[in-house]
């Protein structure tokens, strides 16, 4: 399973939340600073804003994500086992199945999680607005050619990642020595 093929509903669903129409101007936006990696707290939501923030995580395909994790745990897991122990087949094969439904009910967790964290950065009428887009012909095309956009993108990056980060070093190798450290 790669990252980017994780991401790629988040990342649909992060460009269209910087595309959002603004909010309506009697409803507060959320004070909080979307940072990547940053720990949101997260706020009492109303139900109606937590309810067009869950709608914003199905309809973006974020929640599909979440779906396609447990199935391919539970083949890790079984090829982690199995490798080193192949008598044991037919036994975690029984035992996975039998896992199934309890592990099916955590991506629902994280749609909850997802939804939570929408609202403390997306106002209701945002992820209304949003949502609105997703449901659109052009909204459903965006999110169906992201894998695509993906795959094309992670190699791009990864060679544009390491050019930068050689200059990067290049740079701060010349300014170190200006300052009398060989590095």
């Amino acid at each position: 399973m790669k990252l980017f093929h994780l991401a790629r509903p988040l990342v649909a669903a992060f460009i269209v939340a910087l595309a959002a129409a603004p909010a309506n101007a009697q409803q507060v936006a959320p004070t909080l600073s979307p940072r990547p990696g940053a720990t949101l707290p997260i706020p009492n939501a109303t139900p109606e804003h937590l309810a067009a923030a869950r709608e914003l995580v199905a309809a973006s395909g974020l929640a599909s994500s979440f779906l396609e994790v447990i199935p391919s745990l539970m083949g890790q897991v079984n090829l982690t086992v199995t490798n080193t122990r192949p008598e044991l087949i037919p036994d975690m094969k029984a035992t996975l199945e039998a896992l199934a439904p309890e592990f099916g009910k955590y991506p629902e967790d994280m749609l909850n999680t997802a939804a939570r964290i929408y609202t403390a950065v997306m106002t209701e009428q945002e992820c209304k607005d949003a949502l609105a887009f997703f449901r659109t012909p052009v909204g459903k095309k965006f999110i169906d050619v992201q894998p695509t956009v993906i795959g094309n993108m992670n190699p791009i990056i990864q060679n544009w990642a390491q050019q930068v980060s050689a200059k990067m070093m290049e740079r701060v190798r010349e300014e170190m020595k200006k300052k009398g450290h060989q590095i």
